[in-house]
């Protein structure tokens, strides 16, 4: 039996009277339950009625108990807007743009720990893991996979590119054409990334091998006309760079060709300016660590995505084969080519 104080001047029709008048759902709950309680209905019997759990119950007999009639009125939390100021929120917003170093927190970067150390030491408020992902959110901050910005890379140089490539562009026949063109390895395992599992286990990936064995991929995009050119090897030559350049003219003995590689060793050497002479192709070279201007770029994640993250095969001959089915079949997206491939400029 639950005790429940005896207000002398608290009735059950008074306390009826008061949830009637009650424009608060919440409260008018709590009002009718303890007006039952008072006309002889067991705890049990009024979690029922009121589709409650019977330990809200006993709270909301504990909250009369202590303040009668006031104790039933519902209050609303605080919410997290009142726990930090706007004033303090903008402080927080403008310190995690930045490493969490600058604001004497021994971390390389911001997590749900470093921003409650920060609210602490700056603010002398204490909150919850949950409550400092809501903050994130409210500031704006979104979780993304980063790409890496090489810290060696001029903007100025990439700016001069940019220019440079637009302005050749506009003043060249309409039957040329610009090739990107880059590598790629993919050894024997899988390419591991975060993945979704329950909560509690691990994150496995079954792997058949150690890893040791590869196979490189030269590739070449046109924006003009969203073709993809691959051609696989065994390693990253000038011969072999100067070999795709031969089989990308072999696509287009006609056309206008300039191609845009960036500063690997096996871009340069006698043998490719022999092969871009006799074949009339026009070479044209990145700013150094400018990756991000070099579309064919998005084409290794797109593949990594579909064929090896967080997947292994019986053999790498069939990897192969899985990586081999995915650049033939590639050109017959036109619509995912066009938004995965995007200019960077």
């Amino acid at each position: 039996m639950v005790f429940i104080r005896q207000y002398p001047d608290i009735t059950p029709a008074k306390i009826r009277e008061l949830a009637n008048k009650e424009s608060s759902k919440r409260t008018y709950e709590r009002y009718l339950a303890i007006a039952l309680l008072l006309e002889g209905k067991s705890s049990k019997e009024v979690a029922a009625l009121t589709g409650k759990s019977y330990n809200t119950i006993l709270n909301w007999v504990t909250e009369y108990n202590y303040d009668g009639v006031d104790g039933l009125t519902y209050k609303a939390p605080l919410g997290n807007s009142l726990w930090l100021s706007e004033e303090q929120f903008e402080i927080l917003k403008l310190a995690v743009q930045k490493s969490p170093q600058e604001s004497n927190i021994d971390s390389i970067q911001w997590t749900y720990k470093e921003l409650i150390q920060f609210i602490e030491k700056n603010f002398s408020i204490t909150i919850k893991k949950r409550t400092a992902q809501k903050y994130f959110n409210r500031m704006g901050f979104v979780r993304k996979r980063p790409k890496q910005q090489y810290a060696r890379a001029s903007e100025e140089k990439k700016k001069e590119f940019i220019e440079k490539i637009k302005y050749l562009e506009s003043i060249r026949s309409p039957n040329s054409l610009t090739f990107y063109i880059d590598e790629v390895k993919f050894y024997d395992k899988p390419d591991l990334r975060a993945m979704w599992v329950l909560k509690g286990h691990d994150a496995l990936v079954k792997t058949f091998r150690t890893g040791r064995e590869k196979v490189i991929f030269y590739g070449a995009y046109c924006f003009e006309n969203q073709d993809i050119l691959v051609q696989d090897v065994l390693e990253e030559t000038s011969e072999l760079t100067a070999s795709f350049l031969i089989t990308i003219r072999a696509h287009y003995p006609h056309r206008r060709l300039d191609v845009i590689l960036d500063n690997a060793p096996w871009h340069y050497g006698s043998e490719v300016k022999r092969i871009a002479k006799i074949y009339r192709i026009n070479l044209h070279y990145l700013p150094p660590y400018s990756p991000d201007l070099n579309p064919i770029e998005a084409l290794w994640d797109w593949v990594k995505d579909e064929v090896t993250v967080n997947q292994d095969y019986p053999s790498f001959n069939k990897k192969k084969e899985k990586l081999n089915d995915f650049f033939t079949n590639v050109v017959l997206k036109p619509m995912e080519i066009e938004t995965r491939m995007a200019r960077a400029y």
